[in-house]
């Protein structure tokens, strides 16, 4: 059995919803800090502002926005991703 992946995120409201009945399983820590541990590899997913992933990611994979815990579109969040963690993913 593969370990549950580590999960790190930025301790605000918005944030919240995301994490909701996991938040025992993440990490939480201020944003630059956090950009800092994945690239690290000291979590496997993060969630953060996409200011802190861009700089650093020379060939992100992005997928369609997503809907932020909210009742429209918000074109501000994306998924960033290596390619093939979100297929091994449960």
């Amino acid at each position: 059995m593969s370990a549950p992946p580590r999960i790190g995120g930025i301790p605000y409201l918005n944030v919240r919803p995301l994490v909701y009945g996991i938040e025992s399983q993440v990490g939480y820590s201020e944003p630059s800090r956090l950009a800092d541990l994945m690239y690290r590899k000291q979590f496997d997913v993060g969630i953060m502002p996409i200011a802190e992933v861009l700089p650093e990611a020379p060939h992100p994979i992005t997928h369609e926005p997503l809907r932020e815990a909210a009742e429209r579109a918000r074109r501000n969040t994306w998924i960033v991703e290596r390619p093939g963690l979100l297929k091994s993913l449960p």
